[in-house]
């Protein structure tokens, strides 16, 4: 009696909405449970598993019958689309926790909308032929067994079967993403407006700032560069230091630690990534896509249709520098107009832009001569050296920006320079990348205009490669944080302990540079040289990290502003 139960197509169909169902708990259970997740997750993973194997068994026992013939079709269609995208889902999903598990909905969402020209998607070539690989294979199985399950008589029971383990495979991997990605607090956030900014902001345009001394200024921005790999004995949290060269940098000059354990910047929500980081260390302020119209989510960045400055209402760094009498150049080994570089440095300050095609202008490499994202930091610190070289040889005080690139996720890029000492590569780039860094900066003392010239080092944000984070055995609990090292500031500048953030870098860098601030700061930052509190320092991490997730009117309509034809 009871075999003859288990045979019946209704008592099987019941097991299938019964799994559907059960797909449908996963998405709102992982929506409520959120730090209970990683344990529901197991949880509903053995449920359906069993489900799924329990009625596989018992459908391969079931006599002949296929009754509902535009059913099968129908959801053998339903089954193919499910295939489709619930394999992209799980592809997308891998690359996102494995290769930069950091990032949230609304640094994707920035990343999606931003201008991507001279993007380097090379890294994940691997894991997109895997992944089309994978789902070539899953499609032809899955026409393969349609075919053996016509010829039983049992499609009927095929599709639906597949149906129901493609859908249960769609709500698991849609949860996975729901968690991985932040996307409940994103959505709590993104709905709310919060006063934070507008009681905090500082605008540099209405304050006081006065040069003692207008010292030349050479900041360098190294890519993913975090003091988390200068070892356990030096306040990072490899088992070996991994850049000595960088972690004597910041020990003999200033990063606003205290003893011999390395000290840095939090980056927080808006400056994650590259261009964030950038305009808050010059502005106080990050860049988040929540606050920008279309025109700039749609990569609207030409000069001459648009005001195309996608924070026009900040007065930042090179604006005050120029104002001063500065001359202010950029040097970047990709295209500048990645994430609208060129436009945002050209608006404020009136930066020189060298980048990529530059070099390819100039003739300093050939029209196809194309390594990683443009062309390697060794060619970047070679031609800065001309540069500033040139910029010392004139009247004006000078400020040289560079960016590095080695070092971006994932991996890095291995150039001749690079030794093999770690069996991880990153790890290679990452000494490479020190080493390189420390001959620049040993170059630079060495000539004149240096007893002259404030040199600042960061890590424009922790690395996003969370493979390599991972394997390197970084507890979840460490805080990882921006590289930070102000070396040769003025002379009345003075180092203390502090808790700070990117922010704080603007306000910092003119005080580094022998300027006096009304009120000691500006912009979201804190000069770290005054006894001003930090804002982080005032209201902690969490509470600041908040409220920058959440919309800002002021930020929308004085910072931001609205792109104009």
């Amino acid at each position: 009696m009871l075999k003859k139960k288990l045979q019946d197509s209704r008592f099987l169909m019941g097991t299938h909405l019964f799994i559907v169902l059960l797909g449908l708990a996963w998405i709102a259970l992982s929506i409520k449970l959120n730090d209970k997740f990683e344990q529901f997750n197991w949880y509903y993973l053995i449920g359906i598993g069993v489900l799924l194997v329990a009625n596989t068994v018992l459908w391969f026992r079931t006599p002949p019958t296929d009754r509902k013939p535009k059913l099968n079709k129908l959801f053998l269609i339903l089954g193919f689309a499910e295939i489709i995208l619930t394999t992209g889902l799980l592809i997308g999903f891998f690359i996102l926790y494995f290769k930069f598990s950091t990032i949230n909905l609304s640094e994707l969402a920035w990343l999606m909308h931003a201008d991507i020209t001279g993007t380097n998607i090379s890294t994940f070539y691997g894991d997109i032929i895997r992944g089309v690989i994978a789902l070539i294979l899953i499609i032809v199985a899955y026409f393969g067994l349609f075919r053996l399950a016509k010829k039983r008589n049992k499609q009927s029971r095929f599709v639906l079967w597949c149906f129901t383990v493609f859908f249960a495979g769609f709500c698991i991997v849609s949860g996975m993403h729901y968690k991985h990605l932040m996307v409940g607090e994103y959505l709590r956030n993104i709905g709310k407006y919060s006063p934070f900014i507008e009681d905090n902001y500082v605008d540099a345009g209405k304050v006081d700032i006065t040069f003692k001394e207008k010292r030349n200024l050479i900041y360098i921005y190294l890519e993913s560069m975090e003091p988390t790999f200068a070892g356990i004995e030096n306040g990072g949290a490899t088992q070996e230091d991994i850049i000595p060269e960088l972690t004597a940098i910041a020990q003999e000059n200033m990063d606003f630690g205290e003893g011999s354990a390395l000290n840095g910047a939090y980056a927080l929500n808006g400056a994650t990534y590259t261009m964030g980081a950038m305009a808050a260390m010059t502005s106080g302020v990050g860049v988040s896509e929540d606050f920008f119209d279309n025109h700039i989510r749609n990569n609207v960045w030409e000069k001459d249709e648009y005001v195309t400055d996608y924070l026009p209402g900040v007065w930042s760094l090179g604006q005050v520098l120029e104002e001063n009498g500065y001359k202010n150049m950029l040097m970047i080994g990709s295209k500048a107009g990645f994430s609208g570089r060129d436009v945002f440095f050209t608006n404020h300050g009136n930066y020189e832009i060298f980048d990529y095609d530059t070099a390819v202008e100039r003739g300093y490499i050939p029209e196809d001569y194309y390594r990683w994202w443009g062309f390697e930091d060794a060619k970047l610190y070679e031609y800065a050296r001309d540069e500033v070289t040139k910029l010392a040889a004139a009247d004006e005080p000078f400020n040289l920006t560079l960016l590095t690139v080695d070092t971006h996720f994932t991996g890095g890029y291995v150039c001749q320079l690079c030794g093999d000492k770690y069996d991880e590569q990153y790890s290679n780039v990452y000494a490479c990348a020190s080493k390189q860094l420390s001959d620049f900066l040993e170059w630079i003392k060495q000539q004149d205009f240096y007893e002259n010239t404030t040199v600042i080092i960061a890590g424009d944000h922790p690395t996003m490669d969370t493979e390599y984070i991972s394997k390197m055995g970084i507890s979840d609990e460490y805080e990882r944080k921006s590289y930070i090292a102000v070396i040769n500031p003025a002379k009345d500048c003075v180092e203390r302990p502090r808790v700070y953030t990117t922010f704080d870098m603007y306000p910092t860098t003119l005080a580094s540079i022998g300027a006096t601030i009304q009120g000691d700061r500006l912009g979201l930052g804190t000069n770290l040289f005054s006894d001003k509190p930090t804002l982080i320092e005032k209201y902690g991490y969490q509470e600041m990290s908040t409220q920058l997730l959440q919309r800002s009117l002021f930020y929308e309509q004085n910072l931001a502003g609205r792109l104009q034809k």
